[in-house]
């Protein structure tokens, strides 16, 4: 007797009773193509002009609390609005009368801080990860079957915290508990010459708990002296829930979305070189592990990003010029290598400093041109 039926046989019955489980499909929601939105990618928003200027070569310094909490200086207040602009070369490449949204603003980050003694506090928030589009083209050739797609999406994660830092000799020391809130929303419309338009939105958001934890050393006086910083950071298990809406002409429907990303850390090192009583060296390596969308099937992968930045400030004077460049590596995501350039100019009167720069990254996409993405920062500093 051959045994084929046999197996399909106990299969069927096994299927009959529950006992067989079938098969998970893990697959991002149906509205995120990976050709028109880089999720789960993300590169590094800076909090400041400052950081910015210097192409985040200071991210774990320790001048600001936003990467390490053991920055410590005067009681300050500091808020940093942004304007936004992502230009996608790869999307202009493919399609036909392709437009964008030049110009978006938002916010960020700020910190307000105390010195009490060789203690200090600082209350900060910021938003790391910050990428907002919206754009239309149209698909197919000139002489066959066209269509038009619009998209916009918009993804942000807001992080605060509140830091506790110690000074001892020559070294800072610092910690901070730390809040997550996480929202993205993906939308886009498809039509291809058909009585209903195609659409598709999904929309997810979640909070979690972590903290990071910096250390900050200086070592020599005046020129030749260098300033070293570093900082760990722990991402909690993050779970995302929303929903996702499906538009055509068999009707609408809404069905619930539901992830966990996983936990991860991220961390790195930042120096600053004194080579002269004007100007300043930097240079800043950092990395980040590989964190899981659970049921999705994809992931934010490892990243490694270093930069080097340099600053001329005269005592004597009251402007500062800053400049940096770097690069940012992320394995498994749509665009998995980025350029960095920084520029910035600030100003100080008596206790007030205002301060801009400029952050542009050159992305890079598997066998399509460069795109670009821009951020410029406008950072107001107020001493007490």
């Amino acid at each position: 007797m051959e045994r084929e039926p046999i197996r399909a046989l106990a299969r069927a019955l096994a299927a009959s009773l529950g006992l067989a489980a079938a098969p998970a499909l893990a697959q991002l929601p149906t509205t995120i193509t990976p050709d028109l939105f880089p999720f789960p990618g993300s590169h590094f928003s800076a909090a400041s002009s400052f950081s910015a200027g210097r192409a985040v070569a200071d991210r774990w310094l320790g001048d600001e609390p936003f990467d390490n909490p053991s920055a410590s200086g005067p009681p300050k207040l500091e808020l940093t609005p942004v304007r936004l602009n992502v230009s996608r070369q790869d999307l202009r490449a493919d399609h036909r009368s392709y437009t964008e949204n030049s110009a978006n603003f938002d916010a960020a980050g700020g910190f307000a801080s105390l010195a009490m003694g060789k203690m200090g506090l600082a209350l900060y928030g910021y938003q790391p990860v910050l990428r907002i589009e919206d754009n239309s083209f149209l698909t197919g050739s000139l002489i066959g079957p066209s269509g038009s797609v619009k998209s916009s999406s918009e993804a942000r994660e807001f992080r605060g915290g509140l830091a506790l830092s110690l000074g001892r000799g020559r070294a800072r020391f610092g910690i901070a508990g730390e809040w997550t809130h996480r929202a993205d929303h993906y939308e886009r419309a498809e039509d291809t010459g058909a009585l209903v338009v195609n659409t598709y939105v999904a929309d997810f958001s979640g909070e979690a708990a972590g903290g990071q934890a910096g250390v900050r050393v200086s070592v020599g006086e005046g020129e030749r002296s260098v300033v070293l910083g570093g900082a760990l950071r722990y991402m909690a298990e993050l779970p995302l829930t929303g929903t996702e809406t499906l538009s055509g002409a068999a009707g609408t429907s809404t069905n619930a979305l539901s992830t966990r990303r996983d936990a991860g850390w991220e961390g790195g090192l930042s120096a600053r070189y004194l080579a002269t009583k004007a100007f300043h060296v930097l240079a800043g390596v950092g990395g980040r592990s590989e964190q899981k969308y659970q049921g999705w099937g994809v992931a934010s992968g490892r990243g490694l990003e270093w930069s080097l930045a340099g600053e001329y400030h005269d005592e004597r004077d009251p402007w500062t010029l800053r400049f940096g460049l770097g690069q940012e590596q992320q394995n498994g995501v749509p665009e998995p290598r980025a350029g960095v350039v920084g520029l910035g100019f600030g100003f100080r009167l008596d206790s007030t400093v205002l301060d801009l720069g400029v952050l542009h990254r050159t992305f890079e996409r598997p066998d399509h041109p460069n795109s670009t993405d821009d951020h410029i920062l406008l950072s107001l500093v107020q001493e007490f």
